[in-house]
């Protein structure tokens, strides 16, 4: 029998009246299977000592009907049942859990009798529970003929709730595994499913996948804002920057408010979507690419991951810049990162020990580069926000070690996000003949294993699946996982299979003279050191006089109407064959489904596609607008300049564009700009800062 199934035999002995399962749940802060659960244990309990079971009534509820000398023999048992000892830091945390999830005040002897420890114990321990609540911007205050109460903002109260669940080791939702969720303590399953629905609708919306470990994050921080609504606990105006709401998160979280409001029959305040967007937008993303529509920091982030991957080129002598993996994955990582670190949201890497243990001169010298993100944002990385960084760092000096080998078909699964699967990636790339198909969330390795042919799966998570084999390693390669997979690999392997898969290629389109010549001389060619993969010319930078001219300016256009604003603008890039048309209905449409995140800053769009729809080169085009139109920005509206934008790439349109953003920076250029009556009076402005 736990604790809590003692504690409620004691409020039974203590108070001679029938309870419900409903005033229950209440009292302990539990879900009603959780409580029904313990009262089974509690007549197993009574059973075995031959005592009679709990009284039921259907509206009444349930009571004990035990005689005085059987409520003796009873106290007599729960003092020796061994139930354990708390250590001072389990009361701590089972004591400040137990305050924090009451409505009313509590007193010591409360406390005493729920910790099952003397009056003096709490006394001599609450200078501690204080000095932890202080760190946690709460405070721990006592009332005269009240009791003990915490008190501070109702943000603070979740984050140090939040903050236990951790520190007893139950931080992780198993939504597999719902009787050991911190969940299942206030949510029943039902409820529990329902928000695993609703955050797979976010993902969906927003069209990207989340980290497992972001994911249950935010089911348990949704979970929790459901719970303390109901408990009427909810968050004050200022707890949320309101810059969320400029993004598509927010936008994803309105929509679902209506289905958590009539799934749990609650009303889900404007802050409370707030806080459950908040959490999406510091979620960790599973692929370097998933961006989704998310986007609404593109620029500044695509300013600030060049400046630093050029800082990081002359700290480690090496081209980093034609990386698109690096390159991708610092911008999709920085977003959230960013605003964790602006809203005190901390994330804690769980391999930051391995990372300073194998790549010290890696990881400090992140560490003086990193300033170069934080002047520009206005952020201040700790080290644990820093070792992310230097894992994409990391995963990019090993990308550029690799050869052409034969490799054996792999997947990667973890649960921490993009960063350390990219690091285990490249590892594992450069120690041994694999390909690595992908890196996918636990949820989902079961069905890219039935949809992919897959010769091993390679986890830093404990899963099973049918018919594939699996191992199970540390984020950060140890000797013993090297010796494991070697082990495994070796089936796998073998020069003579690349060989064979590539006449099995080419022998239906030709006709081959020799198979057995031409197979030697194809393994030779691999079995060769000097074999490397072949690296592309680093394309040129154009400035962004080469990229723009007359020809693609209008000026004081009198178009009515946003997407009439920014057809005109892809017209331009169309005529001087940047573009293909299909770029234009790209432009649009991305407007239509991604939102207004194109208004870079008051009065100044940029609409634009993602290369793949017909970017043909690098292409800029500049409307000015003689009447201003609203696009839909909640802040930046209305807009007076349209800039079409085209790139093929994720790095050489990067010179042009910042001397772009340079220009419109600077308010008398921009006004210049906006009351210019020629495309000629524009392109003045910009030959002018060329030369300066």
């Amino acid at each position: 029998m736990n604790n809590r199934a003692r504690d409620i035999v004691l409020l039974f002995i203590e108070n001679d009246h029938f309870f419900t399962v409903h005033a229950l749940t209440q009292h302990f802060s539990v879900s009603q299977r959780t409580i029904y659960n313990d009262l089974m244990d509690i007549d197993a309990f009574l059973a075995e000592y031959d005592l009679p079971s709990l009284l039921r009534q259907k509206r009444n509820g349930i009571k004990l009907q035990l005689r005085k000398s059987d409520q003796k023999k009873l106290k007599d048992l729960l003092d020796q049942e061994e139930l354990g000892v708390y250590s001072p830091e389990e009361r701590k945390n089972a004591a400040l859990h137990y305050m924090l999830t009451r409505h009313e005040y509590v007193t010591i002897d409360q406390v005493s009798n729920f910790l099952k420890v003397s009056r003096n114990t709490v006394i001599n321990d609450m200078k501690q529970w204080k000095l932890w609540l202080q760190d946690q911007s709460l405070s721990l205050t006592s009332y005269p003929y009240k009791g003990l109460k915490i008190e501070g903002t109702e943000l603070a109260m979740r984050k140090a709730l939040l903050t236990i669940y951790k520190n007893e080791k139950r931080e992780r939702v198993q939504i597999t595994s719902v009787e050991q969720s911190i969940l299942n303590e206030f949510l029943s399953v039902e409820e529990i499913n329902h928000l695993t629905r609703m955050v797979r609708k976010a993902e969906d919306d927003l069209q990207i996948i989340i980290s497992d470990h972001s994911y249950f994050r935010v089911i348990l921080h949704l979970g929790l804002a459901i719970t303390r609504v109901k408990m009427r606990r909810t968050l004050n105006d200022e707890a949320i920057s309101a810059s969320v709401l400029e993004t598509r998160e927010y936008e994803v979280a309105c929509i679902i408010q209506k289905e958590i409001e009539r799934a749990f029959s609650i009303v889900f305040p404007e802050n409370e979507v707030m806080y459950f967007a908040s959490q999406l937008v510091s979620s960790s993303l599973q692929g370097a690419k998933q961006y989704g529509n998310t986007n609404d920091q593109w620029l500044p982030l695509q300013m600030v991951t060049r400046t630093f991957v050029e800082k990081l080129e002359t700290v480690f002598h090496m081209s980093f810049m034609e990386d698109a993996q690096l390159f991708n994955g610092l911008m999709a990582h920085l977003r959230p990162a960013i605003y964790r670190l602006k809203n005190d949201t901390h994330i804690e890497n769980p391999v930051l020990n391995a990372i300073k243990e194998n790549y010290q001169y890696v990881h400090h010298q992140v560490m003086q580069t990193i300033p170069v993100i934080e002047t520009q944002l206005d952020v201040n990385f700790n080290e644990h926000e820093a070792s992310f960084i230097t894992m994409y760092v990391t995963a990019a000096i090993e990308r550029q070690k690799k050869k052409i080998r034969r490799k054996p078909v792999v997947i990667i699964v973890c649960d921490t996000g993009m960063s350390t699967s990219q690091m285990l990636a490249t590892q594992l790339k450069n120690l041994f003949h694999i390909r690595v198909l992908g890196a996918f969330p636990a949820r989902q390795a079961a069905e890219i294993v039935q949809q992919e042919f897959i010769d091993l799966v390679i986890t830093t998570v404990s899963i099973e699946i049918k018919g594939t084999e699996v191992i199970n390693v540390n984020p950060v390669l140890s000797k013993e996982d090297i010796q494991k997979l070697a082990l495994l690999l070796e089936k796998f392997e073998g020069q003579e299979l690349l060989v064979l898969d590539i006449l099995q290629i080419i022998e239906p389109y030709c006709t081959v003279l020799n198979s057995l010549e031409l197979r030697n001389k194809l393994q030779q060619y691999f079995q060769h050191d000097a074999t490397k993969t072949r690296q592309l010319e680093r394309r040129a930078n154009p400035v962004l006089i080469e990229v723009l001219n007359e020809n693609l300016i209008i000026t004081q256009s009198d178009v009515q109407d946003r997407d009439s604003a920014v057809k005109l603008s892809g017209e331009l890039l169309l005529k001087n064959d940047l573009i293909k048309r299909d770029y234009i209905e790209a432009m649009v449409n991305n407007v239509h489904e991604n939102g207004t995140y194109i208004v870079i800053a008051p009065g100044i769009a940029m609409p634009h596609a993602r290369p793949e729809y017909g970017a043909k080169e690098i292409g800029f085009s500049i409307v000015t607008l003689k009447d201003p139109i609203a696009f839909g920005h909640r802040t930046n509206d209305p807009v007076r300049i349209v800039i079409g934008f085209c790139a093929i790439d994720h790095e050489t349109h990067l010179t042009a564009l910042s001397e772009l953003v340079g220009v419109l920076n600077q308010e008398e250029k921009l006004t210049a700009i906006l009351n210019a009556e020629s495309s000629k009076e524009i392109m003045d402005i910009f030959q002018k800062e060329e030369k300066q």
